[in-house]
């Protein structure tokens, strides 16, 4: 499973948005990631789009590490993502005005990964992107499979 999540111009000095992911194998993150987007992004949707585009180009770099321990994957990688306007304009090769200023280069989402929407309240790669209420921070805390040391030891 993989997650992918973006703030939106949450960085006040430059308004550029952070992007997060997570790859998980089987129940185990696997790889993660959250940095900075390096443009700035106009949309909520787009800042979405812009973190799918930069996962997508890990995950195909994924697949072909997993490929070399014949681990070879045939379907589509579907990529969990909380945006439906991200997702749609993933589907929809037909740019509108709202979205006609998105780079071309963005257009790899299209044919290299499935974009699936999530709620969410389910989105564990929002635990990187943005602050979060403390009981939705130990539920996703607990889906990445970390736990609390001190609890874990009876401390």
């Amino acid at each position: 499973m993989e997650f992918c999540d973006s703030d939106f111009a949450r960085d006040v000095d430059d308004r550029k948005s952070t992007t997060s992911f997570m790859f998980f194998m089987g129940y185990c993150a696997f790889t993660w990631n959250s940095k900075k987007q390096v443009i700035v992004t106009l949309s909520t949707c787009e800042a979405e789009y812009v973190a799918a585009t930069s996962y997508t180009c890990q995950v195909i770099w994924l697949r072909k590490l997993l490929k070399e321990f014949n681990m070879n994957q045939k379907e589509s990688t579907k990529i969990y993502i909380d945006n439906k306007y991200a997702q749609i304009l993933a589907k929809n090769s037909v740019f509108h005005e709202r979205s006609k200023h998105i780079n071309i280069r963005e257009c790899i989402v299209k044919k290299k990964v499935e974009l699936v929407h999530v709620k969410t309240q389910d989105q564990v790669a929002a635990i990187f992107t943005k602050p979060i209420k403390f009981e939705d921070f130990r539920r996703l805390r607990a889906r990445l499979g970390v736990q609390n040391f001190l609890i874990m030891n009876g401390c």
